[in-house]
């Protein structure tokens, strides 16, 4: 028993759980202009989520859409809390219908903004968050 006890507390220490072991917090929207896609319109659509790996990346999974058409330039869209923030500004890339890309600057204090306006209709148009990342450390 103290060797698997043990076993279990180095894999924990030293990363070797995989993610799916981590939890998925929901994202913590401003009221700017970016929600959740509607899962009333589209019911197997993931709403967006972060976690954070025992190595300190921060992951995004997810679909999200607009509350305002455009969303301009700037928009802080979502606040990461404390433990989840680069520990500089951080620039990601982001995607969203028709293979647009504009990018979210994520900030030490965990402000996110979209850096470019969003033309966006409200549950047709969306930001895929799938395969976003960013340190910690």
């Amino acid at each position: 028993m103290i060797k698997k006890l043990l076993l279990l507390t180095l894999t924990i220490g030293i990363g070797l759980l995989p993610a799916a072991d981590f939890v998925w917090t929901a994202l913590p929207y401003s009221s700017a202009g970016l929600i959740d896609f509607d899962p009333i319109v589209c019911p197997t659509c993931q709403g967006g989520q972060y976690e954070i790996d025992n190595h300190g990346r921060v992951f995004l999974r997810g679909i999200i859409t607009c509350t305002v058409n455009p969303v301009p330039a700037n928009t802080m869209v979502f606040t990461f809390p404390t433990g989840f923030r680069p520990l500089k500004i951080t620039i990601v890339p982001i995607n969203y219908d028709n293979n647009q890309t504009n990018s979210l600057q994520i900030n030490p204090d965990g402000t996110t903004t979209l850096r470019t306006p969003f033309g966006c209709n409200q549950n047709a148009d969306y930001i895929s968050l799938e395969g976003m990342s960013f340190s910690t450390k």
